[in-house]
């Protein structure tokens, strides 16, 4: 079970495939985010991204 909402992006770690496109982007818990807006994201979890930290 997924709880993790928001738009997260998929890609190779071969950077060529990146610039040529080859990356997804997967919408997890559209309905949530779409009723609650950023509201559906702990203010921790904001923070931690903003600063950097990309491993939630």
């Amino acid at each position: 079970n997924a709880d993790n909402p928001g738009v997260w992006l998929m890609h190779c770690h071969i950077d060529w495939h990146f610039v040529l496109g080859l990356a997804m982007l997967f919408v997890e818990a559209e309905d949530v985010l779409r009723d609650e807006g950023l509201g559906a994201f702990s203010s921790n979890m904001l923070l931690s991204v903003c600063n950097g930290n990309f491993t939630l």
